[in-house]
């Protein structure tokens, strides 16, 4: 490579650091606020960041008798897509096995409930929304 194609490479390298760190700061802020929303709404946080694998489950509660997986999602106004219909299939699926994994690790015997916590970043505030019931697992026929 030449000496203009190496610097070229590394400012682009950088840049793409930058955003994804500011990204990442800002999805951990997300996932906190979505954990202090829950402790303040009943739920008994368990688990933050379980991973089985590559997979992971954001936060686990519960509540009463029943389980909660929740899947965390932060954006920063304006945006083009609610957070919470950016969870699709692929982000489901992943989640549903490593609460599997979970349930089977843990020897839960709860009802288990898939629920989305969407966090909104503004100019002024930010706003948290909890959707219970988000996605069911899919059970596929053999």
């Amino acid at each position: 490579m030449t000496g203009v194609r190496i610097y070229s490479y590394l400012c682009r390298w950088i840049i793409k650091q930058e955003a994804m760190d500011e990204r990442s700061i800002k999805g951990k802020k997300g996932e906190e606020l979505a954990r202090i929303y829950l402790g303040q709404n009943g739920f008994t946080v368990l688990h933050v960041h379980w991973q089985h694998g590559h997979k992971e489950l954001d936060i686990v509660a519960e509540r009463g008798q029943m389980l909660h997986v929740v899947e965390v999602r932060s954006r920063t106004e304006p945006y083009l897509v609610e957070p919470s219909q950016t969870v699709q299939y692929a982000k489901q699926r992943n989640v549903i096995v490593a609460a599997r994994a979970y349930i089977y690790k843990y020897k839960v015997e709860k009802e288990v409930q898939f629920d989305i916590v969407s966090v909104v970043y503004g100019e002024q505030d930010t706003d948290i929304e909890y959707i219970p019931n988000a996605f069911y697992p899919y059970y596929r026929k053999r």
